[in-house]
């Protein structure tokens, strides 16, 4: 029977089955066997922590990420499980949000796609390659932000009304979304001249933040994220550098 929960093709068609039936369920469809089987699965992934906790041991079983992964995920969508045997009411919403968050469980499909350790690790190394670009942009965004809001907080306050509001429009503006509403709101609320200026120097914000910062962040993150970093190799590399070095001397 053990073999049943520590067996990954088992627990995986599980997981797969039990997200099936939670987008049935998500698409309106509510009929008590829906919910019988979702209680079934969640059950299912209760017995298979404690049946690892019981194989692995304590410490072992916590020796592992993914088991803390999988604890952690179970654990937050447990709460749904009371919808089985409270019925629910619209004025219940802290209950509503725990149904969601079975949707949380779809999660654990991660720990059985192919090669998704090494996904995460070219995921954190491209990060690392990329985090002075971004930090940059961030301090760029904030300071953009912060003039805007000075100037604009009463000419569009819907655009530039706050820093926060203000972050938010930027940004969307270096996304390259809806970037012209912005200068042609600021054109209609203040004279022609500075409707030009706001058309100039948005234009300019575009241009700097969204075509170049933009692509430069997502070139050197997917250069990263592609690329093999063939370690076995550059050291094995190594190591025949060092032997010819060697006979070289020799």
């Amino acid at each position: 029977m053990k073999s049943i929960f520590l067996n990954e093709r088992v627990v995986l068609s599980v997981i797969v089955f039990n997200a099936i039936i939670i987008f049935i369920q998500e698409c309106g469809v509510d009929v008590v066997w829906l919910n019988i089987i979702d209680f079934l699965c969640t059950l299912f992934f209760v017995t298979e922590i404690c049946v690892k906790i019981s194989h692995l041991g304590w410490k072992g079983y916590w020796k592992d990420g993914w088991n803390w992964f999988d604890f952690i995920v179970i654990t937050i969508s447990l709460p749904s499980v009371a919808e089985f045997f409270i019925p629910i009411h619209d004025s219940f919403d802290a209950i509503q949000i725990t149904r969601t968050l079975r949707i949380i469980k779809f999660s654990r499909l991660f720990h059985h796609f192919p090669d998704f350790p090494i996904i995460v690790k070219h995921f954190g190394s491209a990060m690392k390659k990329t985090w002075g670009i971004l930090c940059a942009f961030a301090l760029c965004l904030i300071v953009a932000s912060l003039i805007c809001t000075s100037l604009l907080k009463n000419v569009v306050p819907e655009y530039f009304g706050n820093p926060g509001e203000s972050i938010y429009t930027i940004f969307r503006m270096c996304t390259i979304e809806g970037w012209y509403e912005v200068p042609n709101a600021i054109a209609t609320a203040t004279e022609p001249v500075w409707g030009a200026v706001a058309k100039v120097a948005f234009s300019l914000v575009l241009i700097m933040g969204g075509i170049i910062g933009m692509s430069l962040v997502n070139s050197i993150f997917v250069d990263e994220m592609v690329s093999d970093n063939n370690d076995d190799i550059k050291e094995q590399l190594k190591r025949i550098e060092e032997k010819l070095d060697r006979m070289g001397k020799n």
